[in-house]
């Protein structure tokens, strides 16, 4: 089973992830694409590739840490060690901490650097999606996913017209999730969809309250499983082939 998504960079892991690594291996857990946020995150990515061998790393500057970012370091770390993927990056309006046409001009600035090393993109749309969607749209995005999708069927028709896969979290094991987000794990075709922890954050039931870490992402498969009435080996088998084709693992 693959992490398609998990913050191992970040601080909350920064004195156990030797432990939070062995315990994802003693769980099935074969591989971590770890995304950056900003240039320091993604360096800590590219170390901790070099570290184990299940972590793959991806390397972007995530939308709310666009004012003051140097994008041009970012474009000379993809140059030198050619990450899985650019991100994550795209657009985020619930905080107030990065003014919009900033967050604009470098999502699509690094779309562009995407393209330019024919990687795909890993997009973050949080009260955004009809600017990130005009925005993909119009740079001709093809080549992409969007992580913790937790919006509806409309949406997600939207995202696949582009070519785009989307990444569900273990928010579809909420007790108050929406009914829109499972009728879209419902309705994704088996090509096009991954699973994520988003570690540290957004941890499934049974672990809610507590700071997530990949090994979890197999409660994100098991709620899969019961949507789309199928066994969680068959989810496992659908998304590890979706994750290794599409981040080249």
């Amino acid at each position: 089973m693959i992490d398609t998504h998990a913050h191992l960079n970040d601080e909350d892991f920064k004195d156990d992830v030797d432990a939070v690594i062995a315990r994802a291996k003693e769980n099935g857990i074969t591989a971590v694409i770890v995304p950056g946020s900003d240039i320091a995150t993604s360096r800590r990515a590219i170390g901790l590739a070099e570290r184990y061998g299940m972590v793959y790393p991806a390397l972007g500057i995530h939308p709310q840490d666009a004012e003051g970012e140097n994008l041009d370091a970012l474009y000379d770390m993809i140059s030198e060690h050619r990450p899985v993927a650019i991100g994550e990056i795209g657009l985020d309006y619930y905080y107030d901490s990065c003014p919009k046409e900033i967050q604009k001009a470098a999502f699509r600035k690094q779309i562009r650097m995407a393209k330019r090393f024919d990687l795909p993109i890993i997009v973050h749309i949080r009260d955004a999606f009809d600017d990130a969607y005009a925005i993909m749209s119009e740079e001709g995005v093809e080549k992409g996913v969007v992580h913790c999708f937790s919006e509806g069927v409309g949406e997600l028709e939207k995202v696949l017209a582009l070519g785009l896969h989307v990444s569900f979290t273990g928010m579809i094991t909420f007790k108050k999730v929406s009914s829109g987000l499972l009728e879209a794990v419902a309705a994704v075709p088996s090509d096009r969809y991954m699973i994520e922890t988003d570690s540290p954050y957004l941890a499934p039931v049974p672990y809610r309250g507590r700071r997530n870490e990949p090994s979890y992402v197999a409660e994100v498969a098991r709620k899969v499983s019961e949507v789309r009435q199928i066994t969680v080996d068959e989810v496992s088998r659908e998304t590890d082939e979706n994750a290794r084709r599409f981040f080249g693992l």
